[in-house]
């Protein structure tokens, strides 16, 4: 069991633990990159072997995504123990929690619906909607309310519309901003009824509901949208905001392995 299940008590002076996960995660992030422009090469009638070529690769694209991943695995795993031991700690622990998993969350969504979708990728637009949901996350995890999360979702989705938008337009940045608010609203309504349900729920507070995550590129797109991006984006976050009330616990398991 890592630290013994007592991170207040015992550590991991190491750290190998929590780097093992960052670099696993890292690696899985750029597979991922890896995968999309692949599919990308192919579309655009590229054989096998050129879509694979390095020259046919966006190598900065791919370093941003490994980038993204370990600090976002890094944050997460570095959290987790603050988050399960409870106490003073459990805020920072929440806030680093919830800063991991919305650039992670944004990140893999947008890879996740370019794939889908065949919409070309850079490696600016990753960094920027990563960074973006990564702070909003964070911001969030210490102001969880209804009201927070609305005002700090809605204003995520904005900012990432803006930085995916070919041509920003102010109905667009509108509808951005109010699905994202929607999204921050439904969240911590389920994080309210999760923690009246059972106490394990206490201070462990949801990521923002897929609204958030699909507002900026639906505006962006101007509501062409096919149901497969949807439908990616909606299984991720499900997986995502359970992932992240019970992630603690998972990750302290793996760790002590």
């Amino acid at each position: 069991m890592y630290t013994l299940g007592n991170p207040l008590k015992y550590t991991d002076p190491s750290g190998h633990c929590v780097v093992t996960v960052a670099l696993l995660v890292g690696g899985t992030a750029l597979l991922a990159d890896w995968l999309v422009q692949y599919s990308q090469n192919r579309q655009a009638g590229l054989s096998f072997w050129e879509a694979t070529a390095h020259e046919n690769l966006d190598k900065g694209e791919l370093a941003t995504a490994g980038a993204i991943g370990t600090v976002g695995g890094l944050m997460l795993a570095a959290s987790a123990p603050l988050v399960a031991a409870g106490g003073t700690g459990a805020v920072v622990g929440q806030m680093g929690l919830q800063a991991g998993s919305g650039m992670l969350g944004s990140g893999g969504g947008y890879l996740a619906s370019s794939y889908v979708s065949g919409r070309p990728t850079t490696a600016e637009e990753l960094y920027g909607v990563s960074a973006i949901g990564g702070a909003a996350g964070g911001i969030n995890g210490l102001f969880p309310g209804i009201g927070a999360s609305m005002l700090i979702q809605g204003t995520s989705a904005r900012l990432q519309y803006e930085v995916l938008a070919d041509q920003p337009s102010v109905e667009g940045a509108r509808l951005a901003w109010g699905l994202g608010a929607v999204g921050g609203a439904a969240s911590s309504m389920i994080s309210s009824q999760l923690q009246a349900a059972s106490p394990y729920f206490n201070g462990r507070y949801n990521p923002p509901a897929v609204s958030q995550y699909i507002a900026p590129r639906l505006a962006a797109e101007t509501m062409q949208y096919r149901m497969a991006d949807i439908a990616v984006f909606t299984g991720a976050d499900f997986l995502q905001t359970f992932g992240t009330a019970v992630g603690p616990d998972i990750l302290n398991s793996i760790l002590a392995r």
